[in-house]
């Protein structure tokens, strides 16, 4: 196994542990993200800016469950901000805005995503996670026809109401310095 795979493998596990509504929908998107990162969104990084912006502004309070931040790609360092815990760790939205609007494209590749469906069908028919097979592959087989991720399942925007972005590389200087003020 590659060590891009063991780490999404780690990744796949800790989400399907402690987000009890995770299913094949989310695994398809989370892994999408881990290999594109948020690059499509990116592509209008005005309108990126616009909406994030906008969402920002009209953020309550996090949930219970939420962590600051989740782990996605562990080998490239990517990580899911949410964003309600950043607002209450009080990060400036006039930071953190310009900060993911501006970051890099991730660039990954449709071969790599490729490989990346193929390998978490077969974790799941290994039963290494606990998800259908069928369903994680009929999943893939319509993301990749589309090129687009699902959006997340019903189960998991009800239990987790995601408000989150992608930071592409958790390692950057800013990024760091805004976590490091916010922890204090």
């Amino acid at each position: 196994m590659e060590a891009d795979q063991r780490a999404l493998e780690h990744v796949l596990r800790w989400h399907l542990r402690f987000q009890q509504q995770f299913a094949a929908d989310d695994v398809v998107k989370l892994l999408f993200q881990a290999v594109l990162g948020m690059d499509h969104l990116l592509a209008d990084r005005a309108a990126f800016r616009w909406a994030l912006e906008a969402e920002w502004a009209g953020l309550g309070r996090p949930l219970p469950q939420e962590r600051l931040v989740e782990p996605v790609h562990p080998g490239r360092r990517m990580v899911r901000l949410n964003l309600r815990p950043a607002k209450a760790a009080h990060i400036p939205g006039l930071e953190i805005v310009p900060f993911l609007s501006q970051q890099p494209l991730l660039e990954g590749s449709r071969v790599e995503l490729e490989r990346t469906a193929q390998w978490s069908v077969q974790l799941a028919r290994r039963e290494r996670v606990p998800l259908s097979a069928s369903r994680l592959e009929a999943v893939w087989a319509t993301a990749l026809r589309h090129g687009h991720p699902p959006g997340h399942s019903r189960a998991y925007q009800k239990e987790a109401c995601p408000a989150y972005r992608l930071v592409h590389d958790v390692r950057h200087k800013e990024f760091v310095r805004m976590l490091t003020n916010a922890w204090g």
